[in-house]
């Protein structure tokens, strides 16, 4: 935490930070099509039943 005399300084610069993080983060395009979770679920245990030898039951 900063101290009282820096306390001012220190909040404006995380809101700051903030919201050229939104920034950015809003203006990120992808060409990659929405990832389906069930899918999604469904590879990662093939991968640990592959990886680790378990049955995928």
């Amino acid at each position: 935490m900063p101290s009282k005399a820096n306390e001012e300084a220190y909040n404006r610069a995380i809101k700051e930070v903030a919201l050229v993080a939104r920034n950015l983060l809003d203006s990120l395009v992808t060409n990659a099509e929405p990832r389906n979770r069930e899918v999604e679920i469904q590879r990662a245990r093939s991968r640990a039943a592959k990886r680790f030898g378990t049955s995928d039951d």
